[in-house]
């Protein structure tokens, strides 16, 4: 079984907050580099490598992967309804920033906008509380439809995805054992 592909912004969420070139390297993949647009900054009309804005940004004190949807309060966020992800993340000096991947070719630009309101903490009991639930629902949905006696191959792919693993080389190493599983 492959392992599981994480949205680029929940990688770079994880990297975020202590750059580095193997940071950088992890973010992009084998695929192709990743720039960041930002209108504030004064370089190539504002687009640099990921990892010059990262160092140039100075500390981020915090940095979250959000994974938006229409019905998510998050939605105001310009352009990551339309892709589906992208990172809110906060300076030392107090900026407040979403980072919203778009595809250019095998690379990304991540384009830069200021927020003015800051998200919901996160909570993470009930985050946990959240997706079992929802996966409870899921469960009981597919027992219900039965698609698996009609559609064996999707047993096997809703089995995979139960079992997928995360790419350790994607993890930093100073994240807390307990956040890793």
């Amino acid at each position: 079984m492959d392992p599981f592909d994480p949205p680029v912004s929940v990688v770079l969420a994880l990297w975020a907050t202590r750059p580095s070139s193997h940071g950088a390297a992890v973010v992009e993949g084998a695929d192709g580099a990743h720039e960041v647009d930002d209108p504030t900054s004064s370089s190539r009309a504002g687009r640099v490598s990921l990892a010059m804005w990262l160092a140039a940004a100075g500390p981020l004190t915090r940095a979250v992967a959000v994974l938006v949807s229409p019905a998510d309060p998050a939605a105001v966020l310009p352009g990551a309804v339309d892709v589906g992800e992208c990172v809110v993340a906060e300076t030392l000096s107090g900026r407040r920033l979403a980072l919203v991947p778009q595809a250019n070719g095998t690379s990304r630009v991540w384009r830069v906008h200021d927020m003015h309101t800051a998200l919901t903490p996160f909570d993470a009991a009930q985050a946990r509380r959240d997706v079992h639930t929802a996966t409870e629902k899921a469960i009981e949905t597919l027992t219900e439809l039965d698609l698996a006696r009609e559609r064996p191959e999707l047993a096997d792919t809703l089995t995979d995805l139960v079992a997928a693993t995360l790419d350790p080389a994607l993890v930093p190493p100073w994240l807390e054992p307990r956040r890793r599983g």
